[in-house]
């Protein structure tokens, strides 16, 4: 997944066909429009210091440069994961899941890892 950005617009492309997930536009990001095969990238968190974006993708959280870029994937489990939540240090992102009966808050490092059993 490639994410484009600038001053008037996020492009968020899927790279196999370069489907938009979708594209911001305007000057304040208010004008949401959407595009043939939408992908949904939901729920953005922009980290503390302003330079990656945490999202949504198909249940699974992504981390994606707020200059634009390849996401990296965060999170991968059946179950969906959404809402990313940056800590104020920038190192952790809580998010929820529905991993074990009902809908729980779960944590992650920035930098990847397991979640406790």
């Amino acid at each position: 997944m490639r994410v484009d950005i600038n001053l008037t617009s996020i492009i968020a492309k899927h790279e196999p066909d370069q489907n938009y997930l979708y594209r911001v536009s305007s000057p304040c990001f208010s004008g949401l429009s959407a595009q043939e095969n939408p992908l949904w990238m939901r729920y953005p968190a922009i980290s503390p210091d302003g330079k990656t974006i945490a999202f949504c993708y198909k249940g699974d959280i992504f981390l994606v440069s707020s200059e634009g870029g390849r996401a990296t994937q965060l999170t991968t489990h059946p179950a969906y994961d959404s809402r990313p939540v940056w800590s104020p240090d920038g190192k952790t992102i809580a998010f929820t899941s529905a991993r074990d009966e009902g809908l729980n808050l779960y944590t992650v490092p920035v930098s990847g890892g397991t979640l406790p059993a």
